[in-house]
């Protein structure tokens, strides 16, 4: 499922979200805020991909 990019996309997005998948949602959006989060993790998770 794709994320709309606009505030009326998002809201049904959000809407149709069930309600442990949106707690999930929100708690791993304040994980990520940076440039650099986005990095180690896009790192982190393709070196154990190549692990595999």
């Amino acid at each position: 499922m794709a994320v709309a990019e606009d505030r009326h996309g998002l809201a049904a997005f959000v809407a149709g979200l069930p309600k442990a998948e949106l707690h999930v949602h929100l708690a791993a959006v304040d994980l990520v805020r940076t440039a650099e989060d986005v990095r180690l993790l896009t790192y982190e998770v393709a070196r154990e991909m190549a692990a595999e």
